[in-house]
């Protein structure tokens, strides 16, 4: 959602006039001694406040001051709010850094609060990347009822962007205070999003610098914020928040000519192909011999799309950085062989367009990095390029950096709903979507031993952009992967196998010793899905304004055959059921039968759509019940 706000800005700095209720340091007993939030009595920890006071001054610099307080009232649950980073962007001659940085944990001890405070040596800066930096801290001494507080300085001289600010938290707020101010010489267009903006409290207001030019104050507030709850199919749940950003449209100082940013998505087409770090990729014509031996055989736009990803996956490495611009020349990502998702996805580009095929880029912003406001073109919010053509009318996208990806089926970090077709004299948006069918297909079979617990076996097998996203997270580290999935199942795993391919990931492991069964009188009951069934309503909002977002149509099939134990037979049986969503967007089935020592039961849960507007949440909320309503059914088994 985007509100149209004027806004400009100043260069002299002053302390928060509306944030003069806490005092950096001045803890009171009354804080410490809190044993509940009042906004929400379950909460492991509460922002008691935060103060975000940001300055782009004439010369071209931008201050941001940042201070916050935070409540603990259950540690155990609260970890994520004990260590923090804060990114500090980097380019080759330039970068931010951080002043002023205090931090302490507060207790009360004997009756008295015992401040400890965190020193320089407990605090570092760690590189993850050539472009990004952390300054890392974590607070020392936590117990339930601590109270932490922070303060810093961050000093950037990078002004095109002032960093989105949220409004809404995991954990509650009590109160958060946003200023920005900005010289009147500079034009920054604001872009809101969120289900709360109508909450927030907005001043605007003029005054003169020290210096004697003329600023514009922008303050937001917002008072007792609840968390936010996450819901199941939301790729990025930041994209729900309630959040503002600014960027830089225009400069012009007073009796000189105006300077223009890129406003339209047309513009910053423009502005892309006349960059020789993005143009002279995609004009290269130096593949012939290359493409003569990997499209030997090929005849259609198709085989040849294909032949070529499948090329630059084998013989390419991505270095795991996003940008729509190249790092290097083409020479060099060609002898190397690396490079970041522009070097590859447009070397992809050059190489389809030498074997005849009309490509073209299409920029985006990626999943982590939020999606775009299609009525605020921002070519700073464009981070991750990938390639696309045309055929019979119908565009094909491929992205060369996973190793798992295909013809139409993208990564997930690509999946951001819609991006930007590069062409020259033709820009325009196009929906960023899987169109192939992703599969999940599990087999599990299993006997009731004497005892009356389960023992057997369980392979699943997933397909397509499931795999995709198996394959590329168990490459990327198999132990924390095998871990996960054991916790996942919770129960104790022999022979574990996994085999990741290109269009596949399996796994496979046996198990014993799960319990599970009921004796009632002379009956034995149990659910026949065992540890597979679906227990629990995943979407637990009452309504929902965000999409469902699925990354991909799929069908999901459960094979289940149980041997029963010797002497006993079915007593009875669940009712099979089918139930078919409206406008044919998916269907839920489960058939089970009787074949004498054994009992077989198919289910099949298909969902035909990768992405359904919020107009359908209840409809599938409604089914999703329907369907663990029928999961829950049990077998009676008794002796003959």
């Amino acid at each position: 959602m985007k509100n149209t706000l004027t806004i400009l800005f100043i260069a002299c700095l002053t302390s928060l006039m509306y944030s003069q209720k806490y005092t950096f340091g001045k803890i009171s007993i009354q804080d410490i001694e809190e044993q509940e939030s009042k906004i929400e009595t379950e909460a492991p920890a509460e922002i008691i406040y935060r103060d975000v006071y940001i300055e782009v001054d004439i010369s071209g610099k931008m201050e941001i001051q940042v201070t916050e307080r935070l409540k603990i009232y259950n540690k155990d649950l609260a970890e994520n709010y004990l260590t923090y980073q804060i990114p500090l962007h980097k380019q080759v001659n330039k970068q931010e850094d951080i002043s002023g940085f205090k931090a302490s944990t507060y207790n009360l001890i004997d009756g008295k609060i015992v401040e400890t405070k965190i020193k320089s040596s407990q605090t570092f800066t760690e590189e993850k990347h050539k472009y990004l930096n952390f300054y890392k801290f974590t607070f020392p001494d936590v117990r339930n009822g601590s109270i932490l507080e922070y303060k810093y300085t961050l000093h950037s001289p990078f002004i095109f962007e002032i960093p989105e600010q949220y409004f809404n938290y995991k954990i509650p707020l009590r109160e958060i205070n946003y200023q920005v101010r900005i010289p009147q010489a500079f034009y920054y267009v604001p872009d809101l999003r969120g289900e709360n903006i109508h909450k927030l409290d907005i001043k605007t207001e003029s005054q003169q610098s020290p210096n004697g030019y003329p600023i514009s104050i922008y303050n937001l507030n917002l008072k007792e914020v609840k968390s936010y709850q996450e819901e199941p199919f939301v790729l990025n749940y930041n994209n729900i928040r309630t959040s503002v950003r600014y960027e830089l449209v225009k400069i012009q100082y007073e009796g000189k000519t105006p300077k223009s940013f890129a406003t339209t998505w047309e513009e910053i087409g423009k502005t892309l192909l006349k960059n020789d770090n993005f143009n002279l990729y995609i004009s290269t014509r130096h593949f012939q011999n290359i493409l003569q031996t990997i499209l030997e055989g090929k005849q259609t736009n198709e085989e040849k799309a294909k032949a070529i990803l499948t090329y630059i996956q084998e013989n390419y490495v991505w270095n795991e950085y996003n940008s729509i611009m190249s790092n290097q020349n083409i020479n060099k990502t060609v002898k190397e062989k690396t490079g970041n998702s522009a070097d590859l996805n447009l070397l992809l580009v050059a190489m389809l367009r030498e074997a005849g095929i009309d490509a073209n880029p299409v920029v985006l912003s990626t999943v982590s990095n939020g999606m775009l406001n299609y009525s605020f073109p921002s070519l700073q919010k464009l981070n991750y390029v990938i390639a696309g053509y045309y055929d019979n009318q119908q565009l094909q996208l491929l992205d060369a950096t996973s190793k798992y990806s295909s013809l139409n089926l993208i990564p997930k970090r690509a999946l951001n709903h819609r991006g930007i077709y590069i062409k020259k004299d033709n820009v325009h948006i196009v929906n960023l979507s899987n169109k192939i069918k992703s599969t999940s297909a599990y087999m599990l079979k299993y006997e009731i031993k004497d005892d009356f617990e389960f023992a057997g076996t369980l392979a699943k097998r997933n397909t397509h952009y499931l795999s995709m996203t198996d394959n590329e997270a168990y490459n990327n580290n198999q132990s924390e992967f095998q871990s996960n999935l054991k916790k996942n199942y919770n129960l104790s795993m022999d022979k574990l196998e996994i085999a990741s391919g290109k269009n596949s990931f399996r796994y496979s492991f046996n198990f014993s010793s799960v319990s599970g069964a009921e004796r009632i009188g002379e009956k034995i009951i149990f659910n026949p899905l065992i540890f597979l069934q679906d227990k629990e309503q995943i979407f637990k909002s009452e309504t929902r304004s965000y999409p469902i977002e699925l990354g991909s149509a799929f069908k999901q099939t459960k094979n289940v055959t149980i041997t029963l134990p010797k002497g006993y037979k079915v007593d009875a049986l669940p009712k099979s059921h089918k139930f078919i969503l409206e406008e044919n967007l998916g269907s839920y089935t489960y058939i089970i039968k009787d074949l004498g020592n054994q009992i077989e039961l198919k289910t099949e849960l298909e969902i035909n759509q990768y992405f359904l507007s919020a107009d359908y949440y209840s409809i599938l909320k409604e089914f999703w019940q329907h369907m663990i309503n029928t999961n829950s059914q049990y077998i009676s088994i008794i002796k003959e």
